[in-house]
């Protein structure tokens, strides 16, 4: 599912070739060369909002995350690359001690007034009669840039920082298609970094994707694994933005985290909003003010009052009952009470393999794996044998209930024994992967060493509550009576019952315990998965801290609820046959609309904690993610995720990573569950009431139970450590690669793009192109993906095919424009849709803002030195060879910028419908171009027909413009390529631009083959 050429930081932006072929063989395939991904359209310096995208330069897509070099993949096809050496993005707590201080309520009124004066004076002007509908929109408009330059406003370095966030930087997320209003927040004082990070944040993101439409093949891409992570379209109606920002109260200011407001609420001025007559939609939960746990808090008090309940009822116990002077016989009681020497010896011997383990895991991975292959199926092996041969010694010589239930028992072992090698066999390809994503977690772990701490903690925690449920379950068992009639002590049906639900309460108890651990684990890793190499570093104690304030109050009731729904059925799902589960799946889904297995499966905590969402819009999204597909209730290798097609190449080898970790834990629970077991059964001492005393005990059962229990537990805490840190960074990896315009190519893709073409009789093919970690810094790394792009683009031209790329951004048009440029000996002309000029260079834009200067580019304006190293690349006269269509929301110094260069404007307007097409069609018959590239930015379309991005604005052209114009155009001209860039699903929350552009595509695909540009592939 994934592959090797996902880049370093997975990009906000994607960029897809597709090419349109007419070759009729196939021999010589386009290279598939790394191709450049597109960088969603930063902000400028003021008026444009920090957007949630990442730079495209400093984000290129991406390869494994759990690899510290750009070579190579660890997870197979899944291959992530290192971040270490990326660009630096803003930290999670930012100048934490600066942000936060006290201030008093003057301070606090002057900052306020700062705020409004910044956004007046940011406002465009806009017509009378639009300015009541568009005021916050055009006060975010681009044209906003250069007029509040030399305005300081010392409180939007947050709101205009990196795009991509942890869900738990800053204080408000800029994700949201829908704003609420609000007031601008109380920030630290800009410096220099934070200012260069703000300006920079969406350089040059990239990822590169072609699709060869040739006559010569009629694959269907999908039959090879979808490049989608999260599987399908951003959610319409109710997933909140992919990283929220919490937001601090005005009045109490904490450190690092304060309590976590509502999904809804974002800055307002960093976006333009949608017209006020359109419905608004509400994606957020409303949550009760002054709430403890903000999600899902109806578990967090059900578990806190069956806690409360059950100690209540121990206490209740213990006022009822007291130990006999006399011996009962062989109970429960006295069998627990005689073996808590044997379970203490347990409890100390888990503690130490557990650090031992942990130990070996940090500085020995390869020898400790080496060692686990070995000895999991031998000491899975000697204990089945064991417990076999056990079962015929002692008193009874094999012939009790007891012995019979040990020999069936003895068999778990030696099929887990069968299981393990199995596994190991099926696997053995990706056990070097799995050794290299431990080792990549334990960096990560070094690097985080607070984490340590936290599992330290949870590791004492878990002991201390065992032994003290420990205590309290054995009193249970006190409630009964002495029979004589029996000559044996009979336990209360009551207190079988308590017992159940103790053991159940404990369960869960343990459960919740550990998915803190992971919560905070998550957390900690999204910060230094998309922060760590911000300046100034954090020191990980602080991080940690907050991050488990998160897990213990925010989303604590998400936790409870998805350890509760685990403990009644997801043991049933994992071992029932698939469609008895599937059936079961189906039922509970017309209770709960949300995948039941997602809900269950421990990533979706991991999801919940890096997002801050609810348990159910974290399943919803942890169910797109393809490469997670939780259609197993488990992270781990087991035989059916063996069988689902398209899993085992991108997830083996980190499911095998998960199956090493758990492996200790399972041995620990098995050894100490049956030597336990066995001990307590053949060699336990127990005092008849006549005085008389055997050995061995019926109750053994329990005490192996109890030991299991402890086994499990202890080694549990040590192994959630790594494994957390595992799970972390294969969420972050899915989340930030479809954040922002990087989503919009594949949701482009999966809304039917390919096959609307394919329905034309067009053959498709789908190419990716790898990363570009080998180069530092946002510059070094465009014009790389630019060289890459123009190479990719050359070798796709000059087998006779049609290149259409899917970018994030509009610099890929650069390369584009140097590869055509390499394969037919010409500089092709170019019309260019968007809502922006995109005519900047650096001398005159003090933001610096990449995105806003590939027009410049193409006509070498700038970077000169850099455009010399693109292959291919010759300038692009503007005045002779570009027509821009649907420009409007620009500046005056860039009007007149525009207006000096020359080259024809077919302009929007806010007050009259343009005739677009006609008004095109005029400017093409007077140029005569005789080929032409063509370059959609879907921002160009009009905000009314939808939300494309932060930057959409009035006055654009309509839906009908649009299928118009691309139909017109291969009348006009010969098109040689089509780049359709800035998409962002997140804004069109009611799904009208996916079918906007395939519809324009489609139309323009139509116009190719009826012009002869492009043959059906069944001619």
């Amino acid at each position: 599912m994934f592959s090797e050429y996902a880049s370093r930081f997975l990009a906000q932006s994607q960029s897809r070739l597709s090419n349109f072929g007419q070759a009729d063989n196939n021999d010589n395939p386009p290279r598939q060369s790394e191709w450049p991904s597109r960088s969603t359209r930063n902000q400028r310096e003021t008026g444009r909002g920090n957007g949630p995208s990442r730079s495209f330069l400093g984000r290129g897509y991406g390869g494994n995350p759990y690899q510290q070099t750009g070579a190579g993949s660890r997870f197979g096809q899944l291959a992530f690359a290192s971040r270490i050496s990326a660009a630096q993005d803003a930290p999670l707590f930012h100048s934490t001690l600066d942000e936060f201080r006290e201030e008093d309520d003057e301070e606090e009124r002057d900052r306020e007034a700062a705020d409004m004066f910044a956004l007046q004076r940011s406002r465009r002007v806009a017509a009378a009669s639009k300015l009541a509908d568009s005021v916050e929109s055009d006060a975010h408009s681009r044209g906003s840039l250069e007029d509040s330059l030399n305005h300081e406003d010392p409180y939007r370095d947050m709101s205009m920082r990196r795009g991509i966030r942890s869900s738990w930087n800053g204080t408000r997320s800029t994700h949201r298609p829908g704003l609420a209003r609000d007031t601008i927040g109380e920030e630290a004082e800009d410096d220099a970094r934070s200012s260069l990070d703000r300006e920079s944040s969406h350089g040059t993101d990239a990822k590169g994707k072609m699709v060869d439409v040739g006559l010569e093949s009629q694959d269907d891409p999908d039959e090879d694994p979808p490049a989608s992570l999260l599987g399908g379209q951003t959610p319409r109606d109710s997933s909140p933005p992919a990283f929220q920002q919490f937001k601090g109260t005005d009045t109490e200011r904490t450190p690092f985290m304060t309590r976590r407001e509502s999904t809804a609420e974002t800055d307002a001025s960093i976006r333009q909003d949608a017209p006020q007559d359109e419905e608004p939609i509400q994606t957020t939960f409303q949550y009760i003010e002054g709430e403890i746990f903000r999600h899902d808090p109806f578990f967090a008090w059900i578990f806190l009052i069956s806690l409360a309940g059950m100690l209540s009822t121990f206490f209740l116990v213990w006022l009822h009952t007291s130990p006999r002077k006399s011996p009962v016989g062989d109970t429960i009681y006295t069998t627990l009470q005689k073996s808590f020497h044997m379970l203490a010896v347990d409890t100390v011997v888990a503690v130490f393999v557990s650090f031992i383990w942990l130990a070996a895991l940090r500085s020995f991975v390869r020898p400790l794996v080496s060692v686990i292959l070995i000895a999991v199926p031998v000491i899975l092996f000697s204990f089945s044998i064991y417990s076999f041969v056990s079962s015929f010694k002692g008193r009874w010589h094999g012939s009790s209930f007891q012995d019979s239930v040990m020999r069936w028992a003895s068999i778990i072992p030696a099929i887990s024994c069968i299981l393990w090698i199995w596994l190991v066999v099926r696997g053995r390809r990706a056990i070097q992967q799995a050794i290299e994503i431990l080792q990549f977690s334990s960096r990560i772990l070094a690097q985080n060493s607070a984490l340590l701490f936290v599992g330290f903690g949870c590791l004492a925690l878990i002991v201390v509550w065992t032994w003290a449920w420990l205590a309290m379950f054995t009193r249970v068992f006190m409630g009964g009576h002495f029979s004589k009639s029996m000559l044996r002590f009979v336990i209360q049906l009551s207190s079988w019952w308590l017992g159940a639900a103790f053991i159940f309460l404990y369960m869960w108890t343990v459960s919740v315990i550990n998915a803190v651990h992971r919560a905070t684990t998550a957390a900690t890793v999204s910060q230094w998965y998309f922060h760590r190499n911000a300046g100034p570093a954090t020191p990980s104690r602080e991080i940690v801290s907050a991050a488990l304030n998160h897990a213990l109050t925010t989303i604590f009731g998400s936790l409870c609820e998805s350890t509760l729904l685990s403990l009644l059925i997801r043991a049933p799902l994992i071992f029932l046959p698939r469609k008895l589960g599937a059936t079961i799946t189906n039922i509970a889904s017309f209770w709960i609309p949300t995948p039941v297995i997602a809900l269950m499966n421990p990533l979706t905590i991991t999801y919940s904690a890096i997002h801050s969402q609810n348990l159910a819009t974290s399943a919803r999204g942890l169910d797109q993610m393809e490469l997670v597909s939780p259609t197993v209730p488990t992270t781990t290798l087991t035989p059916r995720a063996l069988r689902n097609r398209g899993q085992p190449n991108g997830l083996l080898p980190y499911r095998l990573a998960k199956l090493l970790l758990v492996a200790t834990r399972l041995i620990m629970a098995t050894g100490l569950g049956f030597a336990g077991w066995v001990i307590t059964a053949k060699q336990l001492r127990i005092q008849l009431p006549d005085g008389v005393g055997v050995r061995g005990s019926a109750y053994a059962y329990v005490v192996g139970m109890m030991a299991s229990f402890i086994g499990y537990s202890v080694m549990g805490a040590m192994e959630g450590i790594l494994s957390g840190i595992v799970d972390a960074v294969l969420i972050c990896y899915g989340s930030e690669r479809h954040i922002a315009v990087g989503a919009g190519p594949t949701a482009l893709l999966n809304a039917g793009f390919a096959k609307a073409i394919r329905n034309l009789g067009v053959a498709v093919d789908v190419f990716e192109f790898g990363p570009v970690d080998d180069f530092d810094g946002d510059i070094s790394r465009l014009f790389q993906l630019l060289r890459r792009t123009s190479e990719a683009v050359a070798d796709v031209v000059r087998l006779g095919n049609f290149p259409v790329i899917l970018a994030g951004n509009c610099s890929t048009t650069v390369g584009v424009q140097a590869g055509i440029t390499a394969a037919l000996g010409k500089v092709p002309s170019c019309i260019w849709f968007d809502a922006h000029d995109d005519f900047n260079t650096p001398d005159v834009l003090k933001s610096g803002y990449l995105d806003s200067m590939p027009v410049a580019m193409m006509a070498g304006l700038c970077w000169k030195t850099l455009l010399a190293s693109i292959p291919g690349f010759e300038p692009l006269d503007l005045k002779q060879n570009l027509v821009h269509c649907g420009m409007r929301d620009v500046t005056d110094l860039e009007r007149s910028r525009v207006e000096e260069a020359g080259f024809p404007v077919i302009w929007g307007d806010l007050e009259r419908q343009v005739d677009f097409e006609s008004e095109l069609g005029k400017a093409l018959d007077e140029k005569k171009f005789s080929q032409a590239m063509v370059h959609l930015d879907l921002d160009a379309l009009d905000i009314s027909v939808g939300s494309v991005n932060k930057f959409s604005a009035h006055g654009g052209l309509r839906e009908d413009d649009l299928e118009k114009c691309f139909k017109m155009i291969p009348s006009k001209t010969k098109p040689v390529s089509l780049t359709i860039a800035s998409f962002d699903p997140s804004y069109d929350v009611k799904g009208t631009i996916e079918p906007v552009a395939i519809k324009a595509v489609v139309a323009f695909v139509q116009g190719l083959i009826s012009q002869g540009f492009l043959k059906k592939s069944s001619e």
